[in-house]
C-alpha cells in the first residue's frame, strides 16, 4: 500500500522541478526591475539638491516608475505561474489519498488488510510526505537566494588570476619594485575600436618617482620636494595604474615586474604590495580605524597611528571626540574632502606599500585642502624614508596636458616647469 501511495511522488517532484527553474527565471527578471529601480533611487537621493534645482522631480518618478512597473508585472506573471504549478501538484499530491484509500478499500474487501492497518499506513505516509512538503518554502528560498547571488559569485570565482598556470605563478612576492611596460597597446572592452595605448614603452626603477601625464579632470601640481626623479609622458595615465593593478589585461605587450611578466605573480599578493589613493576617496561607514585598517587586518594599532602620522591625519584624527573610533558616516559624509583624502593615505601607506599608485590625489579638493593633501603625500614620502624603505616606487598620476595617442611622448621643458611650480 506504501508503494501504491508513492507511485505519484516522482510526479510530484517532477512539477516541483518543473516550478523551481521557472520561479528561478521570472525572479531573475524581478529582481534585475528591482535592482534598476533601486539604482534609480539611490542617485536620486545622492544628488537630491540638483534634482530639485532642474525641476526633474517628474523625470525622476518616471524613471522610477517605469522599472517598478515591469517588477510588477514579473511578480504577477509569477504568481499566476505559481498557483497553477502549485495548485496542479496538489491535485497530483490528494489524487494520492484518493488512490491510497481505493487501494484500501480493495485489501479490506480482499481481508488482506483490516481498516486498522489501513489507516496506520496512510497517516505514515502522509505525515512523512507532510514533513518533506514543509522544505518546499525553504528550498524555493534557497533558489531565490541563489539567483540572487549569481552575479555576485560569478565575480569573486571569476579566474581573474591570468591563465597561467600554479607551478608557473610566484608565489612568495618579493620584488623590488621595478616596473617596465614593454610595447603595450591597449582598448577597453566596451570600446574595442577606440585604441587607449599602443606602442608604449616606458621603465621605472626603485627609488624614482614617475609623473603620468594626461588631460581628465583639472590641472594640478605637485611640490617638486616630492619628486626624486621626474618623467612626465602624454598617455592614458589612470589606465596604466588600472593595468598595473591588473583589473585589465593588455591587448598586446607585457608589463613586467623584475623582468618578470606581472601575471606570474599571484594577484592578491601582488596587490598587498601596491598602496592605491584615487582621485575620489572611497571610505566605508565605519570607524576611522577600520578604514585605514581595510585590507590589512594584521596591521596594529601602532602601525595604524604611524600610517595616520604619515598622511598629515593624526592630530585631526584625535580632534575628533571619539578619535580613531569616530563613524564616518556613509562614504565619509561626516568628514571633509581633504580629511577623507588624508584617510585614503593613510590606509595605502599602512600596507608599506612597494608601489605606491596616486590618480590625481588632491584635483578634486578646494585650495586649502589640496594644500594639507600635498603637505601630507611629502610627509608621507618622508616617512617612507625613515621607515627605510628606498625601494619604494611612487607613480603620480597627474592632469596636466593632452593625451598624445595613447604612445610615448617626453613632456616639454615649458611643461615640466608648469607641473612643478618653477
Amino acid at each position: 500500500m506504501t508503494l501504491v501511495i508513492l507511485s505519484l511522488a516522482p510526479l510530484i517532484w517532477l512539477v516541483s522541478i518543473i516550478a523551481s527553474k521557472i520561479f528561478g527565471k521570472l525572479f531573475v527578471q524581478e529582481l534585475k526591475a528591482y535592482e534598476r529601480a533601486g539604482a534609480i533611487a539611490e542617485e536620486v537621493f545622492s544628488n537630491v539638491r540638483l534634482v530639485f534645482a532642474f525641476n526633474g522631480i517628474e523625470h525622476e518618478q518616471a524613471r522610477y516608475k517605469k522599472h517598478i512597473e515591469t517588477a510588477r508585472k514579473q511578480g504577477i506573471k509569477k504568481g499566476a505561474i505559481s498557483g497553477i504549478l502549485f495548485g496542479s501538484m496538489y491535485f497530483v499530491f490528494f489524487g494520492s489519498h484518493a488512490l491510497a484509500f481505493w487501494y484500501g478499500n480493495h485489501l479490506i474487501q480482499n481481508e488482506s488488510y483490516d481498516i486498522a492497518n489501513v489507516i496506520f499506513v496512510f497517516f505514515a505516509v502522509l505525515i512523512g510526505m507532510f514533513s518533506l512538503g514543509q522544505s518546499a518554502p525553504y528550498r524555493e528560498s534557497i533558489n531565490e537566494a541563489k539567483v540572487a547571488a549569481a552575479s555576485v559569485w560569478d565575480i569573486f570565482s571569476s579566474d581573474e588570476e591570468n591563465t597561467r598556470t600554479s607551478d608557473e605563478k610566484i608565489s612568495n612576492v618579493n620584488f623590488l619594485g621595478n616596473v617596465k611596460f614593454d610595447n603595450i597597446f591597449f582598448s577597453y572592452p566596451s570600446r574595442s575600436d577606440v585604441p587607449v595605448l599602443h606602442g608604449l614603452s616606458f621603465e621605472a626603477t626603485p627609488g624614482q618617482t614617475l609623473a603620468l601625464v594626461g588631460t581628465s579632470g583639472c590641472g594640478i601640481k605637485y611640490d617638486i620636494s616630492l619628486l626624486s626623479t621626474l618623467f612626465a609622458y602624454y598617455l592614458g595615465k589612470s589606465t596604466c595604474m588600472q593595468l598595473l593593478q591588473q583589473f585589465y589585461k593588455p591587448t598586446s605587450g607585457q608589463i613586467l615586474l623584475d623582468d618578470h611578466p606581472i601575471d606570474y605573480f599571484d594577484l592578491q599578493q601582488l596587490r598587498q604590495k601596491i598602496g592605491v589613493v584615487n582621485q575620489e576617496p572611497v571610505l566605508f561607514s565605519t570607524t576611522i580605524l577600520k578604514n585605514i585598517q581595510y585590507g590589512q587586518s594584521n596591521a596594529t594599532f601602532a602601525d595604524i597611528q604611524e600610517a595616520a602620522m604619515a598622511a598629515n591625519a593624526h592630530n585631526f584624527i584625535m580632534s575628533l571626540p571619539d578619535k580613531y573610533d569616530t563613524i564616518v558616516g556613509e562614504r565619509g559624509a561626516q568628514l571633509s574632502g581633504g580629511e577623507r583624502q588624508r584617510i585614503v593615505i593613510a590606509r595605502a601607506l599602512v600596507r608599506k606599500p612597494i608601489l605606491l599608485l596616486l590618480d590625481e590625489a588632491s584635483s578634486a579638493l578646494d585650495n586649502q585642502s589640496e594644500k594639507t593633501v600635498q603637505q601630507a603625500l611629502e610627509k608621507a614620502s618622508k616617512a617612507i624614508l625613515k621607515l627605510n624603505r628606498p625601494e619604494l616606487l611612487l607613480i603620480i598620476i597627474g592632469a596636466f596636458t593632452s593625451i598624445f595617442n595613447g604612445g610615448l611622448e617626453p613632456a616639454s621643458s615649458i611643461l615640466l616647469s608648469e607641473i612643478i611650480g618653477v
